[in-house]
């Protein structure tokens, strides 16, 4: 539309007009990345293949190379800190049992900030490199990510979920102080990256379908989130946008599918070019996390299970590969570091891998106003391994109508591990309060709020959805990642049957199931969902009378309706049921 192309015309101007600001320590530090990465190269710049271990020099005999790109890997099972040389050595800067990710440095390499999910949902750090320990900036609901520094160094933007679970971008000073909001719930907003002149801010928003590059001004009196791309230039999912140091250029990644990184490709957009230039296209996945220099990118790039962190010639789109283990390694930034001022190697944590015993049938439920939920049987003894004894792992308060079947679902544990591990003699009985100990394994474990797509993105889908249930209206949405995708009438609990109120989650499906109780007999009820004890949602055939309350206290759906809840909704999808 015309609106559509003024606005961008705002963006593209606001871009190439910027002034020029003298280039921070991290480039001028990273200048010479281009001549080490034509040393490293052959003629046709075949990327050399990177050392499998820390290349260990003799101190007394030279200076050791300084590190000069930080990055996250999930060679040992889940996301850790790396470091590496433009040689290729690699060092582990991070190795718990909670996943880090997303590190971004600051500007003179005094610190760096990244995202971990240590508290149980994802929050934002500072560690710096005098040897002190790390310091959580962020506390808030929902989860905090995708940090990073501003060019002056005295702001860090990030992506946080806490209002409404809806991502939005969001500045903090150093310290963690004066956290407030930038961009508008008007969509989903992710991937922030400062302007050269730490006022431009490029982000992916999601507003109409893909996911597409904004341009916002901090600031300015005259506020907006201006479309980058022409609509001719803007098929696809844009997402990572990235300034060049003088504002000139912006790399950014388009993907296909933005659960299969292979479908990923990398543009440039010259505002001195009629049309963003590709970079690197076709099979495999090809990343751009930044520039090094002006001539290079810093990229993820590789096949199936072998993507790796690169220096990308801009100009021929060849690749310097600078690690060669573990399927995904990405999140690749700047960071010029001497060793000596690197914490401590830590000793990356063992990957426990409990022997499980096959769950149980799950038991058959009868809805009622006040069910009892039918003895689950004893748990059967589960071999743990002694590192997850001792490592324990995240706490779980259980919250109303919340049972271990449901909390197994929701964390991908098996409930007789969870028996075990707490010590429960009826794992039927739970009460609202209770602390749970939810063993951390190396084989990742669902991840809240929107994920910013990679290799390790399994278990979050589930996360990216919710049922809300309107009892005053008689109404159940869908909704998937903030925005509503389904609505349909329904009809909930009787006055004297009334259906459960709060917030639970699916821990159960069925195809078919036949329900009695006081009054009434039926046989393959379809579709069924429960969600709390004997409450769920099904598909009903015995009445029309949609719009008013007839249950016993489940959510009846039109048996067609309630066939597409079915089949988009996974176990674990949250159901809100409200007044």
């Amino acid at each position: 539309s015309q609106e559509q192309l003024e606005a961008t015309g705002i963006a593209l101007t606001n871009t190439a007009v910027v002034q020029m600001m003298p280039i921070t320590q991290t480039f001028s530090a990273i200048n010479s990345i281009t001549e080490t990465a034509r040393a490293l190269a052959t003629p046709t710049f075949t990327p050399q293949p990177a050392t499998q271990t820390p290349t260990v020099t003799d101190t007394a005999a030279a200076p050791a190379e300084p590190f000069q790109i930080v990055y996250y890997s999930n060679r040992y099972g889940n996301d850790d800190l790396f470091m590496v040389t433009l040689g290729g050595t690699e060092r582990l800067i991070t190795g718990s049992l909670a996943n880090e990710r997303e590190p971004s440095c600051a500007p003179d390499s005094s610190a760096m900030v990244y995202a971990s999910d240590a508290t149980g949902s994802f929050q934002i750090y500072l560690q710096r490199f005098d040897g002190s320990a790390p310091v959580q900036l962020t506390d808030s609901a929902g989860d905090n990510f995708a940090p990073t520094f501003s060019p002056d160094g005295a702001s860090i933007a990030f992506v946080s979920t806490r209002n409404a679970e809806t991502p939005t971008i969001w500045v903090m000073d150093l310290d963690g102080g004066n956290q407030r909001q930038i961009t508008t719930e008007l969509g989903l907003d992710t991937t922030p990256a400062w302007g050269p002149d730490s006022r431009q801010m490029l982000f992916a928003g999601k507003q109409n379908g893909d996911w597409d590059l904004f341009l916002t001004v901090l600031g300015e009196e005259v506020e907006g989130e201006f479309p980058v791309l022409p609509p001719d230039f803007s098929a696809g999912n844009q997402i990572w946008p990235f300034f060049d140091s003088l504002g000139e250029r912006i790399v950014y990644t388009q993907w296909g599918d933005l659960f299969d990184p292979q479908t990923a490709d990398i543009y440039l957009l010259d505002f001195e070019q009629p049309e963003p230039l590709p970079i690197r296209v076709g099979e495999g996945a090809d990343i751009a996390w930044g520039w090094g220099d002006d001539t290079h990118l810093l990229a993820s790039v590789g096949g199936p299970d072998d993507v790796q962190i690169g220096v990308v010639d801009v100009e021929t789109g060849e690749v310097t590969r600078l690690t060669n283990i573990g399927p995904f390694n990405g999140s690749a930034h700047l960071c010029v570091v001497s060793p000596e001022n690197l914490p401590p190697e830590p000793t990356p944590a063992p990957s426990p891998t409990p022997t499980l015993t096959p769950t149980p049938a799950p038991p058959t439920i009868t809805p009622t106003p006040s069910p009892t939920l039918t003895p689950v049987p004893t748990a059967t003894e589960v071999a743990l391994s002694p590192a997850l004894q001792a490592a324990q792992g995240r706490p779980h308060i259980v919250q109303p109508g919340e049972n271990l079947i449901g909390i197994g679902y929701t964390y991908g544990v098996e409930w007789p591990t969870l028996a075990k591990l707490n010590h429960l003699p009826d794992p039927n009985q739970l009460s609202v309060g209770q602390h749970l100990i939810i063993p951390v394994t190396r084989t990742g474990h669902r991840q809240g709020g929107y994920q910013l797509p990679d290799s390790d993105l399994t278990g979050a889908v589930a996360a990216r959805k919710k049922i809300v249930v309107r009892l005053g209206s008689q109404r159940v949405y869908a909704y998937e990642d903030g925005r509503l995708v389904r609505t349909v009438i329904a009809s909930t609990g009787l006055p004297g049957t009334p259906t459960v109120q709060g917030e639970f989650r699916i821990y159960h499906k069925l195809d078919f199931q036949t329900m009695s109780g006081p009054g009434y007999y039926l046989p393959d009820v379809p579709y069924v969902m429960y969600f709390y004890q004997g409450y769920g949602l099904h598909g009903t055939y015995w009445h029309n009378n949609f719009g008013q309350p007839m249950s016993h206290g489940c959510v009846n759906l039109p048996t067609g309706e309630a066939k597409w809840f079915y089949n988009w909704a996974e176990v674990g999808t949250p159901v809100i049921v409200k007044p």
